[in-house]
């Protein structure tokens, strides 16, 4: 059993899973993000994971957010839409007003039960998603990521605290493939005295933006953002000039 083999735990993650599909629109294209989650609560330091944040922001929407407890005589607990709250992410800083989030506690949770929750994301633009940890501060027995895209399309990633290659389903060029990366059997991710950030250390996966290659594409990109923005008007010449 999960508790025999992680005393010390207050929780296990036994799946902790993610699909990012992209879909051309026109001119745009936007991405869907789905993920899906089963943690094993095994005392009271793991009754945290029945609180639950996913932030989003204007160009986001969050939907079909689903949630349940199965407590250890079998019984389920579901989350009701009237306990899913909207709320600012950042409640102290008014500049990020923006940054939204959706927030729920799954109910009913004790010890011994299983929390699962899933929810999907719409991005309405072009997103990989840069960004997944396999780690975590309780051990994970399986963590998924898969990206699914056009066959052909080159995806720049990189591991961080883990080695880890993509399983690549082939198919005919132009056709959405799947790329996954899968680890098994993680252990809790502990921090120390004096080390750097935790975010550095982690076990996860990073994503460049399609088309990005190099630090020289970066430098094109901020060139067109700046582009005659830098350029001084009228009343700044006039200023100068007086002063």
């Amino acid at each position: 059993s999960v508790e025999k083999q992680y005393p010390d735990a207050g929780a296990v993650v036994l799946l902790d899973e993610a699909i990012v599909e992209v879909f051309p629109r026109s001119e745009h294209s936007f991405s869907e993000y789905l993920r899906h989650t089963v943690v094993k609560v095994l005392n009271e330091r793991g009754l945290k994971y029945a609180n639950v944040l996913i932030p989003y922001d204007n160009s986001s929407l969050v939907e079909d957010v689903r949630a349940r407890v199965i407590l250890p005589d079998g019984k389920t607990v579901r989350l009701s839409k009237d306990e899913i709250y909207d709320t600012t992410l950042y409640p102290d800083f008014i500049f990020y007003s923006d940054d939204r989030a959706r927030r729920f506690t799954v109910p009913g949770v004790e010890e011994g039960c299983l929390i699962e929750y899933e929810w999907r994301k719409t991005i309405n633009n072009f997103s990989f998603w840069t960004r997944w940890d396999f780690q975590h501060a309780d051990p994970v027995l399986l963590s998924k990521y898969t990206v699914r895209c056009p066959n052909d399309w080159e995806i720049k990633w990189k591991t961080y605290g883990i080695e880890l290659k993509p399983e690549i389903e082939p198919l005919p060029a132009g056709m959405k493939a799947n790329h996954t990366w899968t680890a098994v059997n993680l252990p809790p991710f502990r921090e120390e005295a004096a080390m750097p950030p935790g975010d550095r250390d982690v076990a996860h996966l990073m994503f460049s933006s399609v088309g990005v290659k190099s630090w020289d594409d970066i430098a094109a990109w901020y060139g067109e953002v700046c582009a005659g923005r830098m350029n001084p008007d009228g009343a700044i010449r006039a200023k100068t000039a007086e002063l």
